[in-house]
């Protein structure tokens, strides 16, 4: 009864995705095939058809999502801090596909064992949360790297500033020596002062990163691009700089007695269950001899 079950699921999931797929307008088997070598034929053989249709459905669920103009802003500045180059309606429709792939598998389950069918919709909720907070955390994270090289980075401009006005050159100079995340947006802004404008691209620099520290180099830079000489402004953000730093990492170290003690949780839990197991075994043991 149980493989019937199986199987009429299995026909069921099929013909919704198939009439799915005609409502939504995804590419055809030859459409896709013709994706596939073209995309083998860049190097890109990683790509399966099941990613080129879900790639068509989120497309499809992107056009038809409106967001507010508030939630619209903090989805893009999200996703332009962390690098990603999808717009705020592609994000949140790939978050819903990923969390619909795993809420799909509901239906055969409440056939099969429905007392799993509320946990496997619980889990695509969960899914669905952790893919829209993603790249936030991965702006965060950059963020902070950014924040914790800052004080290093005034300094060398500080030091540069006096015998050097040019601020791309200076901060050419110190994209070399900077970390992986402040030496790319160092980059990108370099090149945007190439082509353009140069308070126009620090603006820019301070809107992808979203920081408050850098805000204030951001000003110093724009001051020192007027001519301007704001005399002991970099010495004291230095020191400023240096004791949120400080601060950071005081955080940081905070932090790691809280995941050790979860790890000795688990190794404590993982010991007991190994006895729970071994002793359950020898007792069942005993109980055979005994009543066998």
């Amino acid at each position: 009864m149980t493989a019937v079950f199986a199987a009429a699921s299995a026909l069921a999931g099929w013909g919704i995705f198939l009439l799915l797929s005609r409502i939504c307008g995804l590419p055809s088997r030859r459409a896709s095939r013709c994706m596939l070598s073209a995309a083998k034929r860049m190097r890109t053989s990683s790509v399966s058809k099941a990613e080129l249709a879900l790639a068509g459905l989120s497309r499809y669920i992107s056009q038809k999502i409106r967001l507010g103009e508030a939630k619209k802003e903090s989805v893009t500045r999200s996703l332009r801090s962390a690098g990603t180059g999808m717009t705020a309606e592609a994000h949140v429709a790939d978050c819903i596909v990923r969390a619909g792939i795993i809420a799909a598998f509901a239906l055969p389950a409440a056939l099969i064992f429905p007392v799993s069918s509320p946990v496997i919709l619980v889990a695509a909720v969960c899914v669905y949360a952790d893919a829209r907070a993603k790249p936030g955390r991965i702006a965060a994270r950059k963020r902070e790297a950014i924040e914790l090289e800052l004080p290093m980075f005034v300094s060398r401009i500080d030091s540069m500033i006096r015998n050097n006005r040019d601020v791309v050159s200076i901060l050419d100079s110190c994209r070399k020596s900077a970390g992986p995340e402040l030496s790319e947006e160092l980059a990108v802004t370099v090149a945007d002062m190439q082509s353009g404008s140069l308070h126009a691209a620090l603006t820019r620099l301070e809107s992808r990163v979203g920081s408050a520290p850098l805000s204030d180099v951001v000003r110093g830079l724009s001051a020192v691009a007027d001519g301007n000489d704001p005399v002991g402004y970099w010495a004291a953000l230095f020191t400023r700089l240096t004791d949120n730093r400080r601060q950071m990492l005081i955080r940081q170290a905070k932090k790691i007695p809280a995941k050790i003690s979860v790890l000795s949780f688990c190794l404590l839990a993982s010991i007991f269950l190994l006895y729970v197991v071994v002793i359950g075994g020898e007792v069942v043991r005993s109980l055979g001899i005994m009543f066998g």
